[in-house]
């Protein structure tokens, strides 16, 4: 079967890299668009309020400034908690680039092309979006072969991307 668009999910595992090479191996044709993502799950850390939370009152405790958000269950960001937030950011882009430096390397070595970017989310949500809101027609994704009660605890990545995927999904073990 022909594929236009085929969407490669990429986290620099072996099982990452097998179906990275599958898929230029025996998908790729000279008019199908491949696109190989990495996806980073985001900082968990303490968040600036939201757009809704957009007025804030100042309040100085032990002479440091506080954005305070109006309603009591927001979160309280220190100007020390939004470096520390955005240093972790960037640390995540400088790791996510340099798993796509090894996919790029994959590539040329097999003289394949392929656009690369990064998301932010759960991968597998990510993943399925992005498959969605760009038309792909396959999904590529490898497998950690997960057994026992680790994948009966937590499912695997390719296995909720099989269920919530609309176009195809070709898991490479």
């Amino acid at each position: 079967m022909k594929y236009d668009k085929v969407l490669i999910a990429f986290d620099g595992s072996e099982g990452s890299c097998r179906a990275l090479e599958h898929a230029i191996d025996h998908i790729q044709g000279e008019l199908t668009v491949a696109t190989v993502v990495k996806v980073d799950k985001g900082t968990p850390l303490v968040a600036a309020p939201s757009a809704a939370q957009a007025e804030v009152n100042p309040v100085i405790l032990n002479n440091a400034n506080y954005q305070v958000p109006p309603n009591p269950g927001g979160a309280i960001v220190t100007p020390d908690q939004e470096v520390f937030r955005q240093q972790k950011e960037e640390e995540l882009r400088v790791k996510g680039e340099n798993v796509l430096h090894v996919a790029k390397q994959i590539l040329a070595s097999r003289q394949a092309k392929a656009h690369t970017e990064i998301l932010e989310g759960k991968p597998e949500k990510r993943i399925v979006e992005h498959a969605e809101i760009h038309d792909y027609d396959l999904i590529v994704v490898g497998s950690r072969g997960l057994s026992g009660l680790k994948k009966l605890m937590l499912g695997s990545v390719s296995q909720k991307i099989v269920q919530d995927a609309e176009c195809e999904v070709l898991v490479v073990k």
